[in-house]
């Protein structure tokens, strides 16, 4: 359990965008692959998880896909 939860928080993601990442919308790229926008990278991921970090806001992310190209 604790390994889940440590992959969870490395990669910035809950248990049910995991599973159902199909139905977001928000978690595909322009070719409809899976891309998560809210991962910065495993050392700042946990460091948000820990509360030492600033979460991504909506403008934050729209901001990223559009200097990636990715919607």
């Amino acid at each position: 359990m604790s390994s889940k939860l440590c992959f969870h928080a490395c990669f910035n993601i809950t248990v049910n965008e995991r599973i159902n990442h199909k139905r977001y919308s928000y978690l595909k790229d322009g070719k409809g692959q899976f891309y998560n926008p809210f991962h910065r990278g495993y050392i700042k991921n946990i460091k948000e998880y820990f509360h030492m970090l600033r979460p991504f806001e909506e403008k934050d992310v729209e901001l990223l896909s559009v200097r990636t190209g990715r919607i």
